[in-house]
């Protein structure tokens, strides 16, 4: 024999029926409460407790076997209940309040908060004029349950734009609205009336200092604020190559208008050289420099220049031996060059008049 019970929830001095049940037949029940006095000998008991109680059943068959099983009836005066319909609306707004979960076998009943009655069911519709909380009570046996919401009138929509904000040229700016509500659509506008985005934030990119007007609309009413991006000017530098000789040095610079720049020069590793307007470079072979110009305004600029390093080219003269030279007579001496580059050197000479001083000299050689 298997006995078998189940817990009950009711309300106070409601009654309520205990059922046993049994997969034997010809079975007899025992009913007792907690204080041992049998309240039933049928497989159903009909109590009526003040307070939680619980309740015992023993079932007996016929070879007197008992099987025993108990309930809790837990007595509660409090039934739970949720309303809905919270909101902040515009003053003349249709607000439709409701029962969470509402259910048949329960009464309810709406309130305003002068106490007067305006509903028995568990939804109604009330047009908002002003602030006002309404209450909800639940009844169902005795048992109540209560809840409440909050309508909040205003008579205008609200709404705020971020912050006047600045950017960069070639940069976006995210404009955002900061109170942002649901059912309310938003439209973001330039200064000359073109739309640029719709939705609580945009993303703009102007070329210039530009305003932006955004509208909030519920389909009925509509306000706008509005928000001005700043366009900052990108410094403006130019750099040029140059070429050096081998072991020489080269002036890396940056030409430019403005003279309130904060500079960065770094080689082809990214390690930084210098931090001044220009500088000497001496590199040991052909090398990119990379310029970062920064303004007040944290707007940046790059450029970059190389310093082309060029080998040494070693020229090496000789003159031809010159026999014999007539006193007061000029001779031109030839001059030979020899290049160690990939140079055109043009012929040279050198011409010499012998006077009576170079007499006695058998020899002379002149540079």
């Amino acid at each position: 024999v298997v006995a078998t019970a189940s817990d009950s929830v009711v309300c106070p001095n409601n009654t309520v029926q205990l059922t046993a049940s049994s997969e034997e037949q010809n079975v007899n029940y025992e009913w007792r409460d907690a204080s041992n006095n049998i309240i039933a000998t049928t497989n159903t008991a009909a109590v009526t407790p003040t307070s939680t109680a619980q309740y015992y059943v023993a079932i007996t068959n016929a070879q007197g076997c008992t099987e025993r099983d108990s309930v809790r009836v837990v007595v509660t005066a409090t039934l739970n209940v949720q309303a809905q319909g919270s909101a902040t609306v515009l003053v003349g707004t249709q607000v439709k309040l409701s029962v969470v979960n509402a259910q048949s076998n329960v009464q309810y009943e709406w309130r305003d908060a002068n106490n007067n009655v305006i509903a028995n069911t568990d939804t109604t519709t009330i047009t908002a004029m002003q602030n006002t909380k309404y209450y909800l009570r639940a009844m169902r046996n005795g048992c109540e349950g209560f809840d409440s919401v909050m309508i909040q009138v205003r008579t205008f929509l609200p709404v705020a734009a971020s912050a006047d904000t600045s950017i960069c040229a070639g940069s976006t700016a995210q404009l955002n609205v900061m109170n942002a509500e649901l059912q309310t659509q938003y439209e973001w506008r330039d200064e000359n009336n073109n739309v640029v985005g719709r939705g609580v934030s945009v993303h703009v990119s102007p070329t210039t200092t530009t305003k932006y007007i955004v509208t909030a609309s519920d389909g009925t009413n509509t306000s706008s604020d509005t928000v001005v991006v700043t366009v900052f000017a990108l410094p403006r530098i130019t750099t040029r190559d140059t070429s050096v000789c081998a072991g020489s040095t080269a002036i890396c610079d940056v030409s430019t208008a403005d003279n309130n720049l904060h500079y960065e020069w770094r080689d082809e590793k990214g390690s930084v050289v210098s931090t001044a307007k220009s500088f000497a470079a001496s590199p040991m072979q052909t090398t990119r420099y990379t310029i970062r110009a920064r303004n007040e305004h944290g707007c940046e600029s790059t450029s970059s220049m190389t310093v082309n390093i060029t080998a040494k080219t070693i020229i090496t003269l000789s003159t031809a031996t010159i026999d014999s030279a007539k006193v007061g007579s000029e001779i031109e001496i030839p001059v030979f060059a020899e290049s160690s580059g990939s140079i055109t050197i043009d012929p040279l000479s050198y011409t010499l008049r012998i006077n009576a001083s170079m007499l006695g000299i058998e020899n002379a050689e002149y540079d």
